[in-house]
């Protein structure tokens, strides 16, 4: 019987020095996650802006496709490549394919920006966890200190 109180405030350290390890862990743990995750959006926004880039050169393909087609058919019918009505349709063909191509590489390069920054807001939550982390284990290994100190009156 005299050996119990020693017992249990030596199992108690050991509990709160394992709590406390265990919470630095995890907060450790949420951090190595949250980097991942971070990489992996990272990774997402590059393959964004080069779907984007290609998605503009098809659009930029498809208005000098529908150029030349217009210009055959403007030839075919027996008006000149530089008849004035030929000339304003291919130059307005021409804008619009520029207005598409250059449409898809902003609208590829804001949802890139979008995925970098929720990579940097997801790294930030993950280093917040490791303090978060720190701060449990600190607050275990205070109680338990604090629960031997009672058991000790």
């Amino acid at each position: 019987m005299a050996y119990a109180l020693p017992i249990a405030i030596g199992m108690q350290a050991i509990g709160g020095l394992l709590g406390a390890k265990g919470a630095r862990d995890a907060g450790e743990a949420e951090r190595v996650a949250a980097y991942k995750q971070a990489e992996q959006l990272r990774y997402n926004a590059t393959q964004v802006e080069a779907m984007g880039q290609r998605d503009a050169m098809d659009e930029q393909r498809k208005a000098e496709i529908l150029q030349s087609r217009m210009l055959a058919v403007a030839g075919a019918s027996g008006a000149s490549a530089l008849d004035p009505t030929v000339v304003n349709l291919a130059a307005g063909v021409e804008y619009e394919g520029k207005l598409a191509s250059q449409t898809r590489r902003y609208n590829a390069n804001v949802e890139a920006k979008g995925l970098r920054l929720q990579a940097d807001a997801t790294q930030a939550g993950g280093n917040a966890a490791t303090q978060a982390g720190k701060y449990r284990a600190m607050g275990t290994l205070l109680s338990t200190g604090g629960s031997i100190a009672g058991a000790l009156k």
